[in-house]
This record gives C-alpha cells, structure tokens and sequence, in this order.
C-alpha cells in the first residue's frame, strides 16, 4: 500500500439522488437502484418502464411507470462526478501513471450495468468489478462487490494476527522465560 484517500460521495448519493428525482422514499429509491439502475443509457432499453411509488395526496401511495432510462439520467451524471472525483485524486496523488493494471471497482452500485464502461471512458484505463476470493461457510454473500471493502479489512486483519503471532512465537521464549522468574521470585519474596 503506498497511498490511501477518499471521496465523499457513493452509493448512497446516488439513491439520495433518485429519491429525490422520482420524488420517491429511500427504501424505494435504493431498491430501483439495485433492481433496474445503470450508469449508461445504451445499457438499458429505451422502451422498458418500471413502475415508481411515490406519495399523493393524503398520503396515498401511487405507483406510476417510468422509463428507465429517466432512471439512468439521474444515476450517470452522479457517478460521472464520482468517477471524476476519484481521478482528480489519483492525478494529485502522483500514482495515476503506476496503475497500469487500471482500476477496480467496488461496492454494491458497482454491479450496475455500464459502470464498468463509463469507468473505462473516464479512466482512461482498464476497469473491473473487485469480487473477493473466498469459498467458506456464506460464499455466497460475501463473495461480490458490497463486500470486497469488509472482507479485504478482514483479510488484513487476520495476515496481521498472523504477523504478530509469529514476532510474538519468536520473542515469546525470552519473555515466557522472564515472566516466569518474576514468577517465581515475587513467589519467595
């Protein structure tokens, strides 16, 4: 690791977005994100329609059809900014020309069809959705992109654990050995 930063928007802004646009809650908003989102219009269909709550009069919820690509004109410039943000940030890191490999994705919103695609128009550079490798108890939720940041912390963790373990096997003896005269000497004192 020789550089870490973030930026302040995700996933989470761009159901903040929606639920405003469609005038919708945000459990609905994050749902039509999940369900029917893209980053791109040419990754959708322009004649499909999905159907949108939003409140009426006396609270009444009403579902009404929507085309999903009016979905998608809210979600691309969101991650447009997104994807612009985080470039800014690798060009003033210095590493922007290091990341010949490109740019990996993760996070529930980035299994949306087109983000990879509009990543790779903004990037300039390869880009692919980060899926951690596991294959225990649970696979299958934690082995996608929502969970790449958790299980790579955890990763981390338990090679550090190990680390440690190891430094510790190696200075254990003398310590052990040294606790053990104290031991003793506190025992006949």
């Amino acid at each position: 690791l020789v550089h870490t930063d973030s930026v302040p928007l995700g996933g989470k802004n761009i159901t903040t977005d929606l639920a405003h646009g469609l005038e919708t809650s945000l459990s609905h908003a994050e749902r039509l994100k999940v369900l029917y989102g893209a980053a791109l219009s040419s990754s959708v269909d322009s004649k499909e329609t999905v159907m949108v709550a939003t409140m009426g009069e006396e609270d009444q919820r009403v579902m009404h059809p929507v085309p999903r690509e009016a979905l998608v004109d809210i979600i691309q410039p969101r991650v447009e900014e997104i994807f612009q943000l985080v470039h800014g940030v690798l060009r003033d890191s210095g590493y922007e020309e290091m990341l010949s490999s490109g740019i990996v994705l993760t996070g529930g919103s980035c299994i949306m069809p087109g983000m990879v695609e509009l990543g790779e128009d903004i990037f300039l550079k390869p880009v692919r959705r980060g899926i951690p490798k596991y294959s225990s108890a649970l696979a299958d939720m934690v082995a996608q992109p929502r969970a790449a940041t958790v299980m790579g912390l955890l990763e981390e963790a338990r090679m550090a654990r190990l680390r440690g373990f190891k430094v510790a096997q190696k200075n254990g003896s003398m310590k052990t050995a040294a606790g053990q005269l104290k031991d003793w000497f506190a025992g006949i004192f």
